[in-house]
């Protein structure tokens, strides 16, 4: 039978044994580019044994939660750094050795943009997107000599996540709340008093409906997870 985890928020700190987080906390190291740009400078090292740094592009089909993990690989001769090209979050999956095995797995969940760099030979899950399109620039070490080493699972896992990693849903909730009054306020406003033609308060309807919309699903999707929350289920 599977054994179960759940998946936890990726921080810097509880994944420093494995590797290093990259995303935009805190403020930029430089402002470059006459001020136009902030860089986050130096966030990770790219290590290998002979070969050569690259830079590739992965395209990845998306799974499915629960997940079930089966094999974990390693790289001895280098680290490997997966950067999301989109704002999907990605399921991490790592394990510390244990006499040439990976031991128990920790499942992550990332945020939106954020990518990770595997330290050399540690043992990680395959790339696993969670929504379309699963791709990816990865930057590892290109060279002969055994790049990979992978094994299967004595017994898989299952990763799910808590209902409290999407709960950040009902934050999304009253923001779109905010504007779908604020927006109905204005639309009233100017089709009340006739300050505009009727094609642009036709342009503004589409936007208020768009937001109606938006705001509706969220309220649909808070309350399911108030209720997961509540009774302590995963999704």
């Amino acid at each position: 039978m599977p054994v179960q985890i759940k998946a936890e928020a990726l921080t810097a700190t509880r994944f420093a044994p494995f590797g290093d987080v990259l995303d935009f906390a805190g403020k930029p190291d430089k402002i470059i580019n006459q001020g136009m740009c902030g860089r986050f400078h130096d966030r990770a090292k790219v290590t290998h044994i002979d070969g050569q740094s690259g830079i590739s592009l992965f395209d990845s089909v998306p799974r499915q939660l629960p997940y079930r993990l089966e094999m974990m690989e390693r790289h001895p001769l280098g680290s490997q750094a997966f950067l999301p090209m989109t704002e999907a979050p990605f399921l991490v999956t790592v394990a510390e050795d244990q006499n040439g095995r990976p031991g128990h797995p920790i499942a992550f969940l990332t945020e939106p943009y954020m990518g990770v760099n595997y330290h050399a030979n540690i043992w990680h899950g395959v790339l696993t997107p969670l929504s379309k399109p699963g791709r990816f620039s990865v930057i590892d070490r290109i060279g002969s000599g055994r790049i990979l080493r992978n094994t299967g699972l004595r017994k898989p896992i299952l990763s799910q996540i808590s209902a409290q990693f999407i709960t950040g849903i009902s934050e999304f909730k009253e923001a779109f709340e905010f504007v779908s009054i604020h927006l109905h306020f204005i639309i009233f406003r100017r089709h009340s008093l006739n300050w505009v033609a009727d094609a642009k308060n036709s342009a503004y309807s589409c936007y208020f409906n768009a937001v109606q919309l938006c705001f509706s699903i969220c309220q649909y999707y808070s309350a399911v997870l108030t209720d997961a929350v509540n009774t302590g289920e995963t999704l």
